[in-house]
């Protein structure tokens, strides 16, 4: 799980850094970066827990 979760994160990370250098200019800096990472973070974190549960179900 944890595996997974981090190839999810580190590539939604990779996939909102290229999202804020080509589409949002603005959020160069240091908050644009912790912007990043934390979407990244928890974008990863929210793919990996709904795969978790479509793959098993609670009933």
């Amino acid at each position: 799980m944890v595996l997974i979760g981090t190839l999810l994160g580190l590539s939604s990370g990779w996939l909102l850094k290229w999202a804020a250098d080509r589409k949002f200019a603005s959020l160069m800096g240091p908050l644009g970066r912790f912007a990043t990472v934390t979407g990244s973070a928890t974008l990863g974190a929210f793919l990996t827990v709904t795969l978790f549960f479509i793959l098993f179900p609670a009933t």
